[in-house]
């Protein structure tokens, strides 16, 4: 199930691929924001999937999956790290 914050995030991205404002620093500070979302959450993204794949597909115990689990929580403090460096 894709929660609404995720939902309405896609979206967001999305519109602002799509238009653009015309003024030139308004324009590369979208960018800047869509890039530092992009980088922040695709991690995340991605070994949240794997894990919920390894989750199911493998026994519920097993080391890759735990290995997933425990890596999120990093790419989650990394993600913010990078929110706030940015």
């Amino acid at each position: 199930m894709v929660s609404r914050a995720t939902t309405s995030r896609t979206a967001v991205l999305a519109h602002l691929i799509k238009e653009r404002t015309g003024v030139e620093h308004l324009d590369a500070a979208l960018r800047l924001v869509m890039r530092v979302t992009i980088e922040s959450a695709a991690p995340c993204l991605i070994c949240v999937f794997l894990t919920i794949v390894m989750f199911y597909t493998t026994f519920k115990t097993s080391n890759l999956t735990m290995f997933f689990i425990i890596t999120t929580g990093k790419f989650y403090c990394h993600a913010l790290l990078l929110t706030l460096n940015s």
